[in-house]
């Protein structure tokens, strides 16, 4: 017996060293010496507390080299599902399901955009792409793989200039929000009517819809077609905040800047945090993608920046009359060839797919009208003869003042930004850069005839022509998404803007600075003020209530500060929304945030309260009573009956699961999630935490993707966190070590200076060329 308990013990022993050593292989090393064939000459990685990098350099390139390798060591997986994600070959690893992401991708044809890209860059650029792509594959020469490619039998292919290209074109088109926005009203349109859909796009959208007469003649002689949509979508004001504050209103005389751009939550997640300087001029800092070479928001000693999505009506759809037997279309009077290829998508235990793109004048077909044959939608949404890539983002890291900063985005040629900036001359201002079409007609809210040339884009706008400010006597910059309204402007484009009250209350808090420091940034950053409920509210009281639980409801609200805190009456006010939202859910409507506030304050149809299933018919009042009482009543019996003791952090959480959850048995996906964790905040709230309304979760879904204060008085005082942490390998300690932190409102230090990153380096790795 003792012999065999031995042997079993050494069995065990050597089991859990396996075990151990598969597990732990894979992690990223921060010490050593790596070999980069490439590398021109030596250079050093210094890494800190929260494994943010200092790459220090003799050349540029060769900084990117080691950025490269470094993206790789933690983040290949996440890598490798972008370059898939954005060539169509995600259906190669995961079989039937991912296949209609590719078919999407294979449409838009982001590969073949980002070979055209290539052709047009500089030289330089070609030599910063291929230079960080020899980073990468010095890492899948020599290095273990992730455990998720291990697991999926996964063998990455060498990292190509290409990849980092197409990733960067699926990342920007889904930041555009106005396709989303028109092909939701298109489907209204085929499931519900033309009247009913301009009618849904106006009360959800801002704005008076005009359809030119074609293409209201055409859908309003299909019948209704109700399989056509999709579950109605549910969106909300997605976006970001930035602001800089001049150094008129800062303790040190200089100005500050913050940015936290928002973006769904993933794992990882979307940034990396690195710091870049070479002896031949580069040194910047800030947050990076895994996959492209570039600081996106950051600063480089002289000048910082952020970035939000300006949401200008970007992209257009465009009724096509199509003969498919020919393989024709109609334009200006007569038929012309279809630009027609075929895509072969491998799909893993299935037979290849064969999907076949069209292509017009105005960009591929995505949409085909099955109520008749005849007539497809085309998509235009990326200008042909103007290149993307990271051309911005490289410049950006050398302007040396706010007015070279302009002039670097002013070549952008991506979806439209605010680029919101501060120099350490103490300039401060925000501009628009980004391609926003020139129409002639139409007002880019409903797709167009594609057959009437007047109807085609004029080219884009002039870079010198989008909008900016510079210098504004306030001393204050602000932008959320929003519509410029709150800064006196009047935008000259149509655009789906988000709601102005993120902007004003960064605008409020802000003008309301005297001497302001980094804790003042922190504080606003952290801000959970909702001025939507606290409109709604002031609406609520103002109604004329009969039933008691509902007035007691109301009484409560009454009392709250419109504060989205874990505790207290935000949980009753964001259940009201979710039974107010369940009760006119039966009405089929497609229902936005800012629809359902013109709901309650009366300023929308009565007809979209009434639930034509019934024969009584539901009014604003009664629909509004219903769903207060109806709250009241699920509060209490979760939370007992004493508003202080209600949470909502409870329910409004978020989690993040492992990316294979759904195969693992439940025990061990549980030990492998994230959280979940408790947040303030919602859509229309600085700290952004959004949630649908639709269904019963509270789950986040929309956050602060990273948090960057910038000091121009003192760099070395800047301060980042992200939500999660650096690292994108299973079991690493950097994978999540910075959520409590971000969680909590917290940050990090992001030094700058040499004596500064030497004082934080806790660990260095040496690159060379040969070992």
């Amino acid at each position: 017996m003792a012999v065999a308990a031995v042997v079993a013990a050494a069995l065990l022993l050597a089991a859990l060293i396996g075990a151990t050593a598969f597990v732990l292989d894979p992690l990223p090393s921060h010490r050593g010496r790596i070999v980069i064939p490439q590398l021109v000459a030596s250079t050093d990685a210094r890494f800190d507390r929260q494994g943010i990098p200092h790459v220090r350099a003799v050349l540029e390139v060769d900084a990117w080299r080691a950025m490269g390798f470094i993206h790789a060591a933690d983040r290949l997986f996440q890598m490798e599902m972008r370059r898939r994600a954005a060539c169509g070959r995600l259906a190669e690893v995961f079989g039937h399901a991912a296949l209609p992401l590719d078919r999407e991708a294979r449409i838009n044809g982001y590969a073949a955009m980002a070979r055209r890209d290539w052709d047009l860059l500089s030289d330089g650029e070609r030599a910063t792409l291929s230079a960080y792509a020899d980073g990468v594959n010095a890492f899948l020469a020599e290095h273990p793989l992730p455990l998720e490619l291990t697991a999926l039998s996964v063998t990455p292919e060498p990292w190509t200039p290409i990849d980092s290209l197409a990733f960067e074109r699926l990342l920007q088109d889904d930041l555009s929000v106005a396709d989303s926005v028109e092909r939701g009203a298109l489907a209204d349109a085929r499931a519900q009517g033309l009247d009913a859909a301009i009618s849904l796009l106006d009360a959800s959208e801002p704005g008076t819809t005009k359809v030119a007469p074609e293409t209201a003649q055409i859908l309003a002689s299909l019948a209704p077609s109700p399989g056509a949509a999709t579950v109605p979508a549910e969106t909300a004001p997605a976006g970001s905040n930035a602001w800089a504050i001049a150094g008129t209103r800062t303790a040190s005389g200089k100005p500050l800047l913050a940015g936290d751009p928002h973006l769904a939550a993933e794992r990882p997640g979307v940034w990396y945090a690195a710091h870049l300087q070479s002896a031949d001029g580069l040194d910047v800092v800030g947050l990076t993608l895994a996959g492209v070479p570039g600081v996106v928001i950051g600063h480089n000693g002289r000048v910082a920046w952020s970035l939000t999505m300006h949401q200008a009506d970007d992209s257009d759809l465009f009724v096509e009359q199509v003969d498919w037997a020919a393989g024709t279309y109609r334009r200006d009077g007569i038929s012309v060839p279809l630009d027609r290829t075929s895509e072969t998508i491998s799909v893993k235990g299935e037979a290849d797919v064969v999907v076949e793109v069209a292509r017009t004048i105005h960009g591929p077909i995505v949409v085909r009208l099955n109520e008749n044959p005849g007539l497809a939608i085309a998509r235009e949404f990326a200008p042909a003869d103007l290149p993307q890539g990271p051309r911005a983002f490289l410049a950006a890291a050398r302007a040396r003042t706010g007015a070279e900063l302009v002039s670097v985005w002013s070549r952008f040629s991506g979806p439209s930004v605010n680029v919101c900036w501060a120099d350490a001359a103490g300039a401060i201002g925000v501009n628009v850069a980004g391609a926003i079409p020139r129409r002639v007609f139409g007002d880019g809210r409903f797709p167009v005839p594609g057959w009437i040339a007047a109807y085609n884009w004029n080219g884009v706008i002039p870079a010198e022509s989008l909008p900016s400010i510079l210098a504004p006597p306030d001393g204050v910059v602000v932008s959320a998404n929003d519509d410029w309204s709150v800064s006196s402007r009047l935008l000259p484009y149509p655009g789906f803007f988000a709601a102005s009250y993120r902007a004003g209350r960064a605008r409020e808090l802000g003008s309301a600075l005297r001497s302001a420091k980094v804790a003042d940034m922190r504080v606003m950053q952290s801000d959970v003020y909702s001025p939507y409920a606290a409109r709604i509210v002031s609406v609520l009281r103002q109604l004329a209530l009969t039933d008691k639980k509902a007035q007691k409801a109301v009484s409560v609200l009454s009392t709250w500060g419109a504060r989205a805190e874990t505790r207290g009456p935000s949980r009753l006010f964001y259940a009201f929304l979710k039974a107010l939202r369940r009760d006119v859910g039966a009405t089929d409507i497609r229902v936005t945030w800012s629809m359902l506030e013109r709901m309650i304050d009366g300023s929308a149809a009565q007809s979209y309260w009434d639930d034509r299933a019934t024969p009584r018919l539901e009014t604003r009042n009664g629909r509004i009573e219903e769903a207060l009482a109806s709250a009241i009543d699920e509060v209490e019996r979760e939370d007992g009956t004493d508003p202080a003791r209600w949470s909502f952090g409870r329910a409004h959480r978020l989690l993040y699961e492992h990316p294979f959850a759904s195969a693992l048995p439940a025990s061990i996906a549980r030990r492998l999630a994230f959280g979940p964790v408790g947040l303030p905040g919602e859509w229309n709230t600085l700290d952004v935490a959004g949630f649908s309304l639709r269904g019963e979760s509270y789950n986040v879904t929309h956050i602060p993707s990273a948090r960057l204060i910038v000091d121009l008085g003192d760099f070395d005082a800047s301060r980042i966190v992200l939500p999660l942490g650096q690292s994108g390998q299973l079991f690493d300690g950097h994978g999540k070590d910075q959520m409590r932190a971000w969680s909590t409102g917290e940050d990090f230090p992001l030094p700058f200076t040499p004596k500064a990153v030497e004082a934080a380096t806790i660990s260095t790795l040496h690159f060379v060329s040969v070992d």
